[in-house]
Order: C-alpha cells, then sequence, then structure tokens
C-alpha cells in the first residue's frame, strides 16, 4: 500500500455498505418515518425553544441552572474589562448578583483567558440575557454546522438533496442525544469545539492540511484537551497539519503572554489545579471521577476505601491505557479515509473520557462518534446493534442522578450506589468499543488472522 502524504485526497473515499438502506431513499422509505421526523422535530422545537425562551426569563428555582455555564464566561468578559481577575470566585459571584443572574458557588471560569478577552466587548453592549440568548443560538448553529460537515464526510458522493435530508435526519438524532441538550441548557462552549474538530477532519479528508491545522490551534486555544489530537496527526503522519497546529498555538499563546500576563498567572495558579483535581460528583463522567468516586470521601458517595493518591494513580493508568489502545488502533490501521475517520472518532471519545472535569454537557462532543456509529449501522451485529440502544438508554437515566448530584444531603439513601453514577461513562465506553472493532477494515482482520 502506498505511503499517505499530504497531497493525497480522496483517492480512497469511504466505502458505502452494499446492503446500506438510508432514509434518503424516498422509494424505500417507509411512511412512519415521515410521522417520525415530524413528531422529533416538534419535540425538538419544544426542547430547544423552551431552553431559548429560558435564558431571556427569570426561571423558577427548579431551572435556575438555565445558562449558568454561560453566566461564568460572561462574568469572565466583563471582570476582563475591568482588569480584574478573571477566575476569582469572589468577584464573579458578586458581579452576577448585582445583575440578578444565577452563580453557582464554586463554578468559575476555568479556560485560558482567550475566550473571556473575546467576550468583553460585547459584555459593554449587552445584558447578561440577552449575550446569553445570542449564544444560545451560535452553539445551536455551530452544532448544525457539524452535523453538516459530518454529512460531507461521510457521503461525500450523495446528491445535494440526498445529503441535505441526511443532514436533517442526523441533526434531529444529535438534538436530542440527552448530553447535547444539557449542554445547551447550562449555555457551554463545546458546540464550538464539536465544530472545530469537525472542519479539523474534514480538512484533512480533502488534503487542506494547513487549514486543519489552524482549526486544530484554535481549539486548543479555547481548552487544552484538544491538543491529544497532535498525537493524532504524528501517527497519521500529517506532518503539515501538525506543524501548522502547533506553531499557531504556540504563537497565540506567545502573543498574549506580554499583554495578559497577569490573567495567566492566575489562570496557571487558580484555574489549572481547579480544573484538574479529583471531584467525584455524579454530573461528573470522567475516568478520574469514577476512581474517586470509589476512593475519595465526598457528600456524594460513600467510598470503599479512602485514599486519594490511589484514586489518581488509577486514574493516570486508566487514561494512558485508553490513549494507548486508541494510539495503537490508529497505527495498525491502513492509510485511507474510512480508518482515519474511524480513529479520529477513537481519539475524540478518549480526550472527553480522560478529561478531569468531564461533565455531562462535555459528550456533546461525542454526536460525531455516534454519527458514526449511525454511518456503521448495516454492518453492526445484532449485539451490537442492541448496545447502542443500550448505551443510549444509559445516557438518558444518568440524568436521573441530577437532584442528588444538586443536594445530596437530602437523598443520603444514593451515596451507596457508586458504581450507577457512571451510567453515561459506561454508554461512552460501549460505543468506543464497538467503534474500535470497525477502526481496522475486515480484510486487514482477516490478513491478520
Amino acid at each position: 500500500m502506498p505511503e499517505h502524504s499530504d497531497s493525497v485526497l480522496q483517492k480512497n473515499p469511504i466505502e458505502k455498505p452494499p446492503t446500506m438502506r438510508t432514509y434518503n431513499d424516498s422509494m424505500t422509505k417507509p411512511k412512519w418515518i415521515g410521522w417520525l421526523r415530524i413528531i422529533a422535530l416538534v419535540v425538538i422545537a419544544l426542547l430547544y425553544g423552551g431552553t431559548a425562551l429560558l435564558t431571556l426569563s427569570d426561571p423558577p428555582d427548579t431551572l435556575r441552572f438555565v445558562n449558568v455555564d454561560f453566566y461564568t464566561y460572561y462574568a469572565g468578559g466583563k471582570l476582563f474589562w475591568q482588569g480584574n481577575n478573571i477566575y476569582s470566585g469572589d468577584l464573579t459571584g458578586r458581579l452576577l448578583a448585582a445583575e440578578g443572574l444565577y452563580y453557582d458557588k464554586g463554578s468559575n471560569y476555568i479556560y485560558p483567558p482567550y475566550v473571556a478577552a473575546f467576550l468583553a466587548p460585547f459584555t459593554q453592549v449587552l445584558s447578561g440575557k440577552a449575550l446569553g440568548f445570542l449564544w444560545f443560538f451560535i452553539m445551536l448553529t455551530a452544532l448544525l454546522g457539524a452535523v453538516w460537515m459530518a454529512v460531507l464526510i461521510f457521503f461525500p458522493d450523495e446528491p445535494p438533496n440526498r445529503q441535505r435530508l441526511q443532514w436533517l435526519d442526523w441533526s434531529i438524532l444529535a438534538l436530542l442525544y440527552v448530553p447535547t441538550n444539557y449542554s445547551y441548557f447550562v449555555g457551554q462552549i463545546n458546540p464550538l469545539l464539536l465544530i472545530l474538530l469537525t472542519g479539523f477532519l474534514f480538512c484533512l479528508q480533502h488534503g487542506r492540511d494547513r487549514l486543519a491545522g489552524l482549526l486544530l490551534a484554535a481549539a486548543i486555544l479555547i481548552k487544552v484537551a484538544p491538543a491529544i489530537f497532535l498525537l493524532y496527526l504524528i501517527i497519521r503522519r500529517r506532518w503539515t497539519a501538525l506543524v501548522m497546529a502547533l506553531s499557531l498555538s504556540i504563537v497565540g499563546l506567545g502573543i498574549s503572554l506580554a499583554p495578559l500576563w497577569g490573567q495567566w498567572m492566575n489562570y496557571f495558579q487558580i484555574a489549572l489545579p481547579d480544573s484538574t483535581r479529583l471531584v467525584s460528583h455524579p454530573a461528573n463522567q470522567s475516568i478520574s471521577a469514577f476512581f474517586s468516586r470509589l476512593l475519595v470521601a465526598s457528600p456524594f458517595t460513600n467510598p470503599l476505601i479512602v485514599s486519594s493518591s490511589l484514586a489518581r494513580v488509577a486514574a493516570t493508568g486508566a487514561a494512558l491505557l485508553l490513549l494507548a489502545i486508541s494510539s495503537i488502533a490508529t497505527y495498525r490501521t491502513s492509510r485511507d479515509n474510512r480508518a482515519g475517520i474511524l480513529s479520529f472518532c477513537l481519539f475524540l471519545v478518549t480526550m472527553v473520557l480522560i478529561s478531569p472535569l468531564a461533565w455531562e454537557n462535555l459528550f456533546v462532543l461525542i454526536v460525531f462518534p455516534l454519527l458514526a456509529i449511525f454511518y456503521l449501522w448495516p454492518k453492526l451485529s445484532s449485539i451490537e446493534k442492541g448496545l447502542v440502544v443500550f448505551a443510549i438508554i444509559l445516557s438518558i437515566v444518568q440524568r436521573l442522578w441530577a437532584p442528588h448530584g444538586v443536594a445530596p444531603d437530602e437523598t443520603p439513601g444514593l451515596n451507596n450506589w457508586t458504581l450507577l453514577m457512571s451510567l453515561l461513562l459506561y454508554s461512552t465506553l460501549i460505543l468506543y468499543t464497538i467503534l474500535r472493532r470497525h477502526v481496522i477494515p475486515k480484510i486487514r482482520r482477516e490478513a491478520e488472522l
């Protein structure tokens, strides 16, 4: 097989299963699918329309967390404009209280200062609620754009009308995925990461490696976690994209160091340690949270033994193991587009699960791997299809832990059910396992046997 180079375009297009039937086939499409699509769109309109209206209103106490994460971005932007410490919980709480915006104590701005710097001028002309409403639709556009690029990645040769219908169906699936809805409820920035990383893959698939590197650098400057894809580029030998992403990240950091020196010092002294701590909260679905619930005392769980050191060692070992599995699978695959797409999914899942603070809203990034599984659906065995359905059910049931996460003192009996607090983690690992099985093309697996 010829070596891959940056200049190679889609010489090996994504193989399309010969028995594949999609909702796009108007000749074979059952009528009930059309009705199901209409019902789903009505549910989505009510769900997301209601969330958008809540961002402009004074929600009841039971819905007080609406846009709570965006308000920390808003406070960070306003504090940045004032020249204050954007990572200060005390300043954040007082600023939000003065504007009548809900503040979840301990939930502060924890990202590099770029997002706060970008939002700063807008905080001077728009109120927190108005800017939050606008933010909601910007993030919604980002998600729908990411789904459209996913369609172009998986169905590059389909007629435009079929691509549009596939986009509609996949958008419905993405918006009905529970972590997606939760991400929009709290006003998270993660849909922006999703479109940047999907665009990164799209550019790689089309040989536009410089633009791919630019998009990856932008994602890294927003959150550090996407830096994991530098390893992905090394394994895939996409040197142009690697050099571009690494150099632009370094340049972006270097240019901001002098004017933002004080904020960067606050980031390294306050935000970075805070974002790498062990957190046992049931909404945290990271690998480290799984072990912290087993081994660290907290209001949410009754640990088997108390040893934070052991929890860190176990979490680090599990994270390295998952990263190694993804790296080896990527290295062993043939260098065609299909293998590159699925190995990208493995790295994306790995990035989410090894993040110390993988709150449920971060799992909106799993939308792309989930769409990859739906693309592979005709190739899945009956057992795999059942596991996918089970994984989706787990992602829904996970939300039932929300009351315990908000008020653990009122639900003390749930502290003993530690293993059931990681349902979204289990769900994602199931999807990961299925994707891992399909990364290596069948012909390659048979040759190895």
